[in-house]
């Protein structure tokens, strides 16, 4: 929120962040989207989302009020979500076995490779985080354009090298 609100008020040139940002003078590059995987502790085995709390990306986000509308809507109004800002810290509180919850591989592998997570199957899985580079459309910068799309490049040459 805060980087899109610089975005608006020009104290960034570019952001790259969770878009597409809905405004007419803003241009959003589509950068490569990650699924979403929910993991556990290998240390806690529980899996059953009315019983074990799930941690969740800042409740003032998209995937928060999506996952939010979903369990609600599959558990009931007692499910236990708690919002963090921190990608990091939640994935060492699912580590820990507080919480379980559904986060990019790509932020998970290192507590996969370490044998600290499991992936699981809830039989639901979120949207994919979807990403942009955004910049103002007006006045017109040549640098900042090209630069968005040297993000897309970068963002797409990482994903084709990502196992699948």
């Amino acid at each position: 929120l805060n980087l899109r609100t610089d975005l608006l008020e020009r104290k960034l040139d570019l952001a790259l962040l969770m878009g597409p940002v809905s405004e007419f003078s803003v241009e959003n590059v589509a950068l490569p989207s990650f699924d979403l995987h929910w993991y556990r502790s290998t240390a806690n085995p529980q899996t059953d989302l009315s019983k074990v709390p799930v941690i969740s990306y800042s409740s003032k986000t998209r995937p928060y009020r999506e996952l939010m509308s979903e369990l609600t809507r599959r558990i009931g109004p007692k499910v236990r979500v708690y919002a963090s800002a921190s990608l990091s810290a939640s994935l060492k509180m699912i580590a820990a076995g507080i919480a379980v919850g559904p986060y990019p591989r790509a932020l998970a592998n290192d507590f996969l490779e370490a044998g600290q997570i499991a992936e699981f199957d809830p039989g639901f899985r979120p949207q994919p985080l979807s990403f942009t580079a955004s910049y103002l459309s007006e006045p017109r910068s040549f640098l900042v354009e090209n630069s968005a799309q040297i993000a897309r490049a970068v963002a797409n040459t990482w994903e084709r090298t990502q196992p699948s």
